[in-house]
């Protein structure tokens, strides 16, 4: 690649990447657009590939057996740019980025590891917190996120079922 493409690798946060990824192309993007006189279009390509298949148990622990249920291989890509001449060809437009996390719980942090069970065999655990943390992040991004996209009738709708 040319000296002026950047190129970052992030590895070993399953499906969660893609967000790191795109908020730091639109990071970069935005950053190089400034300081670049005259201001010229950026372009960024993330590419995002999800692979179980190192993490395959043959054991007979279901709690590590659920992960390849609820879990599979795949794979996208999406084009960025911050160039404003092809606007009316793109497909979405991507106004706000928000990422929250509550790994550092203890019941979030261990939701979902990996580990040996008795037999020896490693694999993916899911512990039984994971639906909890998974509807408290859920609520944490949605509490960020519902003001900068949601008309004020949904807010308080929101905002009704939050408190409830």
């Amino acid at each position: 690649m040319r000296d002026d493409v950047a190129a970052y690798n992030l590895s070993g946060m399953g499906c969660a990447a893609v967000l790191v990824a795109v908020d730091l192309a639109r990071s970069t993007m935005h950053a190089r657009s400034r300081s670049q006189s005259p201001r010229r279009p950026t372009l960024a390509l993330v590419v995002s590939a999800e692979c179980i298949t190192p993490n395959c148990y043959a054991g007979v622990d279901r709690s590590m057996k659920l992960g390849h249920c609820l879990f599979r291989c795949g794979g996208s890509a999406v084009l960025l740019t911050t160039d404003t001449a092809l606007l009316g060809r793109a497909k979405m437009e991507l106004r706000v980025v928000e990422r929250t996390t509550v790994a550092g719980a203890d019941d979030a942090h261990l939701a979902i590891v990996q580990r040996e069970d008795g037999d020896g065999l490693v694999g993916i655990s899911l512990s039984k917190s994971l639906p909890k943390v998974a509807v408290r992040a859920f609520t944490a991004n949605m509490t960020r996120l519902a003001p900068r996209i949601l008309p004020v009738r949904e807010l308080a709708l929101f905002a009704a079922v939050v408190a409830w």
